[in-house]
């Protein structure tokens, strides 16, 4: 009955019947089908129920026709598991696809009209859902890992060599038919992508996955992103985050030392001024003015040291941060300014760590009086024996340099913006009834525990904080009026003029194509 309405209302031959992954995260492991496993929705592993979904899609309305709970084989074959959460005896493990697939049968089978069928890359990666499709003579899409290996149709078969001094032949890009397709409108407008169609044989991962016999087509994508304008004397605020959540970060003497240095060791090359920092155990926020607009310069020295060094102390291998990028938010203004350094100053009170900033047993900087001098001394393992890193090296705490504020205005209400978040922030832990671990147990957590907070997957981040209307409004133009410039530039760039020149504030294409940038106010 079901499937008869929704074919009756969406379906045709204009409708997608879409495959997708559903999450229900879980703290206890008692609902069926419940185990830990890689979660899209929240872009990490995590505790919860799959369910397979399937949608008729004509447009813009989804009408759900099947919704499936998956059952992990550890759920399968257990018994005792089985009978304590009365999972009857028929039901027994299916892998996703094989659930898509007969979903999709039992579709057909109803008469519903549909033109195709389009999974993520969780179907993509396996041979045998394609083929099935193929063999149904149903067309379909379906998305790949940036992992996945291919071969062109005219290769021989079998494994890539792996000879020693060789490493297997990429498709090269130039070979690629290439266009600029707009995929679709969004708040931010057209979403642009550089494309390409390529004839490649096999959905097949290499020891993996069964070799599929006919031929697909591989749809190429990479987004073409405006870049952002980096500009001298900005102050911001910088965030990143470690991979997965996990306490990487963790404070003790060592990682201490560790950040300190890779800090001071940044900011010295790069001429970026501190002016407040706070490393939790799973992300950083560091206050900061980018003097001479070197901040990708700053952000890249600090993070990869950190990272070599702390994977050499704690033996691990795996990234240290998390594959998103750093963010950087400019700060409009010195009242902005002052809002962050108190966000930052509260971040373990409002965690739940210790009650004041003084408490935290990791990295806490923030500006006093004229500011302070840290003489760093160099730590051991990754650093040990270098030519390159200084036995000290000296980190300047410095008060923000006053765009609308007087030192004393700042410093006046900077003190009176802590105490103030401190407060509110301790206050709502004790209104929840929580209660603040304290040092010592922060201190003897392992570097390897994450986060145990649910946090759901982030939309579109800010790049600017201003609370002044008038002042964000001109920021954003500003940005707007860049943007346009740069892609003005580099359609040029790409038709054949070196000579163009690119907007104030362009970075890569100055320093990796040494393209012409023209000169900001106050400079030539």
């Amino acid at each position: 009955m079901l499937l008869e309405k929704a074919g009756a209302l969406v379906g045709g031959k204009n409708a997608h019947l879409i495959i997708d992954d559903t999450a229900i995260p879980k703290k206890g492991t008692h609902s069926v089908g419940v185990t830990h496993q890689y979660c899209g929705q929240l872009g990490k592993n995590a505790n919860y129920q799959a369910l397979v979904s399937i949608t008729l899609v004509p447009d813009e309305v989804l009408v759900p026709v099947a919704l499936w709970l998956y059952l992990p084989k550890e759920w399968a074959h257990d018994p005792a598991r089985r009978r304590r959460a009365k999972v009857p005896e028929d039901v027994v493990f299916r892998p996703k696809w094989q659930i898509a697939l007969d979903e999709v049968e039992r579709v057909k089978r109803s008469d519903v009209e549909f033109g195709d069928v389009l999974a993520d890359a969780g179907y993509g990666a396996c041979a045998a859902f394609g083929r099935e499709l193929s063999e149904s003579t149903l067309k379909w899409a379906v998305g790949v890992n940036s992992n996945q290996l291919v071969r062109e149709r005219d290769q021989a078969g079998g494994r890539p060599s792996t000879g020693r001094y060789r490493r297997p032949r990429t498709a090269n890009r130039n070979q690629v038919d290439q266009n600029r397709p707009v995929l679709g409108e969004g708040q931010g407008g057209a979403r642009q992508v550089r494309a390409g169609l390529r004839h490649l044989c096999g959905m097949r991962k290499y020891l993996k996955l069964a070799t599929s016999p006919s031929a697909r087509w591989l749809l190429l994508t990479m987004r073409v992103a405006i870049p952002r304008s980096i500009r001298p004397l900005v102050t911001s605020m910088l965030t990143r985050r470690c991979y997965q959540r996990t306490f990487r970060l963790r404070p003790s003497a060592e990682i201490n030392q560790i950040f300190l240095y890779s800090l001071a060791w940044a900011a010295a090359k790069t001429g970026v001024l501190i002016h407040a920092a706070c490393v939790m155990s799973n992300h950083h926020h560091i206050v900061l003015t980018d003097v001479r607009g070197a901040l990708p310069d700053f952000a890249r020295e600090l993070h990869r040291t950190v990272a070599k060094a702390l994977n050499a102390a704690q033996g691990q291998w795996e990234n240290l941060w998390s594959s998103e990028q750093y963010h950087s938010l400019e700060l409009g203004s010195d009242e902005d300014a002052i809002d962050k350094i108190a966000y930052i100053a509260a971040n373990p009170t409002e965690a739940g760590l210790v009650e004041s900033p003084e408490e935290w047993p990791g990295v806490m900087l923030l500006p006093e009086g004229e500011g302070k001098t840290l003489e760093i001394q160099r730590p051991g393992k990754y650093f040990a024996n270098s030519s390159v890193f200084p036995e000290k090296v000296t980190l300047r705490v410095v008060p923000m340099m006053g765009r609308q504020l007087s030192r004393e205005a700042i410093s006046r209400r900077l003190g009176a913006a802590i105490k103030r978040a401190v407060a509110r922030a301790r206050e709502a832990v004790i209104a929840a009834g929580g209660r603040f671990l304290g040092r010592q147990v922060v201190l003897g957590q392992s570097f390897q525990k994450r986060a145990e907070s649910y946090e759901p997957k982030r939309g579109p981040i800010p790049q600017v904080r201003a609370r002044n209307r008038t002042l964000l409004k001109a920021i954003l133009a500003r940005y707007a009026e860049f943007q346009v410039r740069y892609r003005e530039a580099l359609d040029a760039w790409r038709g054949g003029d070196r000579g163009v020149v690119f907007p104030f504030g362009t970075w890569a294409m100055r320093l990796v194509h040494g393209a012409v940038v023209a000169q900001g106010p106050g400079y030539g």
